[in-house]
Order: C-alpha cells, then structure tokens, then sequence
C-alpha cells in the first residue's frame, strides 16, 4: 500500500464529501480513507497500528468503496477518491484476476450468455427451491470463488432480457448502444408490464419519426465499467480499444451519434475509456458523439412525440452517472412530461449497487439508501392523485432502488414509453 497517494494530497480534511459517500453509514468515508492511509504513513507502515489498519483498511476503505466519484463532485480540490479506491483495487488483484479479466474481454459475448442463462435457469428453479434456496447457492459459490467475485442473491433480480428489437441501418440518425446491462437484465418482475428500455427506445424513436440503428455485433461489447470498478487493467484496455474501434465504424467516422440506454455506460463509453486509449484511437474518440438516452429523448424526440397521458407522481432516482454527466435535469425534465408531480428525495445519493457491488456487499446498498428511502415512504404516505410511478436510468441502480425500496423501478424512457401510446 502507499505511503499516501498523491492524488489524496491536496485533502484539507473538511469533509464536505462525507454526507455524499455511500458507504458514510457502514464503513469509511472519502475523508476518513485520507485519514488512515496518512496515520499509516506516520506510523512508518511498521508497527501494530500499522498492521491493523492494514487488516482493515480492505474491507473498511476498498472493498465498501461504491466508486461512484461522488465525493469528487463535493469536493473543494476535486480529489475522486473513488477512483484510488479502484486504483487499489488494481494493485491488489491478482494475476488469476487479471487473466480472468482478459478473457472476459476476448469473450464478453459467451459472459453475456452465460449471464442471461443464469437469470433464466434461477426463473425456472425458483419457483421450486425459493428465494432462499437461490440464497444457498450463491452463498455456496461466495464461499468457493470469492466474496469480491461471485455476488449473492437478491429477491428482486429479473429473468433474463428479451432479444434486442430489429432495425435497419439504411436511413438510420443514430446508432443505439443498447448496454450489456440492459441486454441482459430483464424488466422488474413487479412491472405491471415487462418492458426492456431498449425495446422502449426503439418504439419511442419511431412514434417520434426518427430512425435508430442497433448494430449486428453489438452482442460482445461493453463499456468497460465491469473491468473498470474491479481494478481489472489488461481487460479493460482490451476492451476500451475493441469497443472505440467498432463505435468509430458504426457512426461512420463520427457522422452519426451513438445513443447509449444507461447512464453509467454512457460515462464509461463518453469519458472513462479515453485514458485507455492509445493515440490514434484517442483522436477517434473525440470525434464521436456519445450521447446518453435521456438527453437524447429530451432534445430530440420529446418534441415529437404525442402528448404523454399523466401519472399522478413520479418518484425519481437520479444516479451517480447522471450527477458526473451533468444530465440530472433531461431525467426531471422527462419525468415532468409524464407525470403531474415529480419527487426526488433531497437525500437521493448513489445508490450503492455500483453494478455487482449491491451484491457483493448488500450491507453498502441497504445502508447507502437508508435516508433516501424514509423520504420515499413518507411522500407515499402522503395523498397522490393518480398511479404512481418509480423512475431511474440506470438498470442496475433501478435493482438496487426496487431492492431498497420494494419498488418496480424503471428506466424513465419505459415510462415516457408507456404513457405516449
């Protein structure tokens, strides 16, 4: 471990990143990850302080780490600590891992899979073994391969996603970047309506008039955000470099837009694969136009569209991803459009599920929402006139929230789907 990260440096201590850290009531904050990575340089590394905050700096500091960069945003110097926690996630993995995460990449449409087919065979069996039998198992499978590697179960996990809609290149405006997220998780089991946001997107785009293309060979690709927030280097620039040199050739050089259905793809895809990038791909990038879903819907085909029948409340979750892009307010802004009142807890913060990481430490996810989810269930309590309805952007942060909450959340492009019919 470092002495201190020269990143950490410039930490004044303030401690305006603390209220903001998803991990602020279970484990350490931004702030107090500083702390200790300082006390274990001043005490020389040596020592039995030392040892044990070495112990305990694993779990406490890197392991219950969201890695959303939240804190960045809070922070009057800008210091992520998140990415030092990936950083040292990094360092810390394996070479196994790193292996494993190669192979991943070369072989991300056998993983997406065998994805898929482990949602549809834990749809087939649960209704004979239960919710805790499916708990059993992956206990079982935690034991064998890992605690950081293989994630537990939890209740509100859907079946598998249906295929990808058909479309046509000729005469296509955009081209969608359907995220693996979305290819593999189906739509909450508690939808009134099972409905995929890439399958929300496709009719949206054509009741507006306006003609989007999904790529033949998209099925292998992905963001880099697995590889990413699992410290697993070799596979991510293997995939960076793989997944930029198939956006360059499906926009046409850059002349066409790619629309990308989660927000936290679109961070990876629009920002955090640039730094992976070798020189001439790097210059490539710049020239594409990596646009979320939301922006997209709002600036383009809103203004198209129907007039959308109004919920009665509309209860949001903006994530991490959105915050970091600066996208909030195009998810208020649809949710204004189809909703009479929008609610967004003024405590709403990242979520915690990080992609596996609600599943690898649910503890982070139940304790990262907790003031989120009071707001939610005293608005609830409240009057509302007409159906409510619980909106995201994010498939896997919609999991977490309905996991916290006992709320079908969704994607607000199926809302926004649903309601211009």
């Amino acid at each position: 471990m470092p002495a201190i990260h020269p990143h950490l440096n410039p930490c004044i201590e303030c401690g305006f990143c603390e209220p903001v850290c998803p991990s602020r009531h279970l484990t350490a904050t931004p702030r107090q990850r500083i702390v200790l990575q300082r006390e274990l340089a001043r005490q020389g590394h040596t020592g039995p302080v030392a040892e044990r905050i070495i112990d305990e700096y694993a779990y406490e500091a890197v392991d219950t780490c969201a890695g959303d960069s939240s804190c960045s945003i809070a922070c009057p110097v800008d210091i992520d600590t998140g990415r030092v926690m990936k950083e040292l996630r990094r360092d810390g993995a394996p070479a196994l891992a790193q292996r494993v995460g190669v192979t991943l990449a070369k072989h991300w449409g056998i993983a997406e899979i065998a994805g898929r087919t482990a949602l549809f065979a834990a749809k087939a069996i649960r209704p004979v073994i239960g919710d805790r039998g499916l708990s059993a198992i992956t206990s079982l499978g935690r034991k064998i391969g890992g605690e950081e590697l293989v994630p537990s179960w939890i209740a509100e996990l859907p079946g598998p996603a249906p295929a990808l809609p058909p479309t046509e290149r000729a005469g296509a405006e955009a081209v969608f970047f359907a995220a693996c997220i979305n290819r593999i998780f189906g739509a909450s089991r508690a939808a009134a309506e099972p409905t995929t946001v890439s399958e929300a997107f496709v009719a949206l785009a054509a009741r507006a008039g306006h003609a989007i293309w999904i790529p033949d060979d998209l099925a292998s690709m992905c963001c880099g955000t697995v590889w990413h927030s699992k410290g697993l280097e070799e596979g991510n620039v293997i995939m960076a470099a793989e997944v930029l040199d198939r956006m360059w050739r499906w926009s046409d050089a850059g002349r066409l837009p790619i629309i990308v259905d989660a927000s936290s793809c679109t961070l990876g895809l629009a920002h955090d694969i640039a730094e992976l990038l070798d020189p001439e791909r790097l210059a490539k990038h710049r020239k594409l136009q990596i646009i979320d879903v939301m922006k997209y819907t709002r600036e383009v085909l809103l203004p198209d569209l129907p007039q959308a029948q109004k919920l009665g409340l509309t209860v949001l979750h903006p994530t991490c991803s959105m915050n970091m892009l600066g996208i909030t307010d195009d998810l208020k802004t649809l949710a204004g459009a189809v909703s009479q009142e929008v609610f967004v807890p003024i405590s709403a913060t990242c979520c915690a599920f990080a992609g596996d990481r609600g599943m690898l430490h649910p503890e982070l996810t139940a304790t990262a929402t907790e003031e989120e989810v009071a707001q939610v269930k005293a608005r609830l309590a409240e009057p509302v006139e007409g159906p409510v309805g619980f909106a995201s952007g994010n498939r896997t942060c919609e999991l977490g929230m309905e996991h916290a909450t006992g709320q079908p959340y969704e994607s607000i492009i199926v809302t926004l789907e649903r309601q211009t019919r």
